[in-house]
């Protein structure tokens, strides 16, 4: 079993995607856009915010392959299917 992340200077960050969380829980809806320069603890910061709400429901991760990056949705395709994202523009 992994040892719990721990995170340091990102508390502005985790209270952003914990008032985000507890909104869709609410019914309410949302989205986050986080950018950042690689290697500046992007993957970190979600990882601790999905450990914290694993216990208030499914926790859903992608990943996309170099090939797909270009590819509009290829994350929300991979989670949720083409047919929920549909195909078109």
């Amino acid at each position: 079993m992994r040892s719990p992340l721990r995170l340091y200077g990102r508390d502005d960050e985790l209270a952003t995607l914990e008032n985000l969380l507890t909104l869709l829980r609410r019914g309410d809806g949302g989205a986050l856009v986080l950018a950042a320069p690689p290697g500046l603890g992007r993957t970190a910061l979600l990882r601790a915010a999905a450990e914290t709400h694993r216990d208030r429901g499914p926790v859903l991760w992608a990943t996309a392959a170099s090939s797909e990056r270009a590819v509009p949705y290829s994350g929300l395709r991979a989670l949720l299917g083409s047919d929920v994202v549909g195909s078109g523009a």
